[in-house]
């Protein structure tokens, strides 16, 4: 039994390497805490 049920998104964290990886999410949490920062005020 051959599971070949593999997404796209799986695939693409297989091939990205960690270094990638890294960047994209300190990417994500240097824009999450700048927006905390900001506080709209509206």
């Amino acid at each position: 039994m051959t599971t070949r049920s593999r997404t796209p998104t799986q695939s693409i964290s297989i091939n990205a390497t960690p270094h990638k990886v890294w960047e994209f999410l300190t990417r994500i949490e240097t824009i999450a805490t700048w927006y905390d920062a900001w506080e709209p005020s509206w």
